[in-house]
């Protein structure tokens, strides 16, 4: 099946995925280990749990050995930088004073990051430039 990256959400600092059309999730849990579960949790509850070795699972409570990869995701904002262009992957309101709705599809370029990693952008479909704090950050994709 296909699995999508949760936006925003990271899980002991990597990426968490969903099976599309299921609640079905793909997540490190705190003992270091990939699982799968059907909540969003950290905890070593997953009902298939990679044990150890790559090859390595933990499948109700029956090991098996088999080959599963995952890319590691990366952590919002990563290459994010003045002069970068970025497109909105998925909608959110801006940081500013008077919010803005950026929407799927935009692109603009990052003007500035300020002293505290947050970006000035500058959307081709906005009128002024935009706030954009670092929890955002994940709603933007770097080109």
């Amino acid at each position: 099946g296909l699995w999508k990256i949760i936006p925003g959400k990271m899980i002991n600092g990597r990426a968490t995925y969903k099976r599309e059309g299921e609640e079905l999730y793909i997540m490190m849990n705190e003992c270091g280990e990939f699982q799968l579960h059907s909540k969003l949790t950290s905890r070593c509850s997953g009902f298939a749990r990679q044990q150890g070795k790559k090859s390595r699972w933990l499948i109700d409570g029956e090991k098996v050995i088999g080959q599963v990869k995952f890319a590691a995701g990366k952590a919002p904002g990563d290459g994010l930088k003045a002069g970068a262009q970025v497109s909105v992957i998925s909608d959110f309101k801006t940081d500013d004073n008077e919010k803005r709705l950026a929407q799927i599809g935009w692109k603009g370029r990052v003007v500035k990051l300020d002293s505290e990693g947050d970006a000035l952008v500058d959307f081709e479909n906005s009128t002024m430039v935009n706030y954009v704090f670092r929890e955002n950050f994940v709603n933007l994709k770097v080109l």
